[in-house]
């Protein structure tokens, strides 16, 4: 895993204002739907790199084939390999608890302007 870091979900290194979680949540919302259609495109391909059906394949074999598809195919192929598939699987993961968090921000926030 040397020299691949994983870059983070999204990065204000150069914001010189602070944005809303409107911003915040479109713009995950975006990563969330590119990762997922990612994943999603990954396990629908029937074969992996080796050209071996995954439906011929169980446990280990069948979970890093699948992944390697995620991401986008072996590295022998020209694809991101089982490293790209797992920073995806890892992004979407993310991307989906940092809105379910902040829909329950939004919940507490209605919640508390209701109680006023």
């Amino acid at each position: 895993m040397k020299g691949h870091q994983k870059q983070p979900l999204i990065s204000f290194e150069n914001s010189e204002k602070l944005v809303s979680s409107e911003e915040v949540k479109g713009k995950v919302e975006d990563v969330a739907k590119q990762t997922g259609d990612k994943i999603k495109k990954g396990l629908e391909n029937p074969t992996a790199s080796t050209g071996t059906p995954i439906d011929s394949l169980s446990g280990g074999a069948k979970f890093m084939a699948q992944l390697s598809n995620i991401g986008g195919g072996s590295k022998a192929t020209g694809g991101g390999g089982i490293q790209d598939g797992f920073n995806t699987v890892n992004t979407n993961t993310e991307a989906n608890t940092v809105l379910k968090v902040l829909d329950g921000e939004n919940y507490i926030q209605e919640s508390e302007d209701v109680n006023k």
